[in-house]
């Protein structure tokens, strides 16, 4: 801009000051998000992470259920239920390692 006129000590100071403020703000905001600790969420699956970003271990799994009635006393189709269920973990760790372990398990009881 020609011919502005140039800031004056007062406009300065109160600039200078309205920083000063916004950095202690900052740092202020940012020793409590230091001390918060793990955070957990639980958008697709269980999610635990440091809040820094440097880990971070997610869970999630699924289950499936089966029933099967017959009619009679047959044994060869007896009555039946079933769970079959899958686990996952993955972590990622100083974000530059994963790890993912897996595991699947299942169960039967004949009535």
């Amino acid at each position: 801009m020609l011919g502005a006129d140039p800031p004056t000590r007062k406009e300065v100071n109160e600039a200078m000051a309205t920083a000063q403020e916004a950095k202690e703000q900052a740092a202020s905001m940012q020793q409590r998000f230091e001390q918060q600790g793990v955070q957990a969420s639980f958008a697709d699956g269980v999610n635990f992470q440091d809040p820094r970003g440097r880990w971070n271990v997610k869970l999630t799994g699924r289950a499936q259920l089966d029933y099967r009635d017959f009619l009679g006393a047959d044994e060869a189709n007896a009555d039946t239920f079933s769970v079959r269920g899958h686990v996952s973990e993955r972590s990622d760790l100083v974000q530059d390692y994963m790890v993912q372990v897996e595991g699947e398990f299942a169960s039967s009881r004949r009535s």
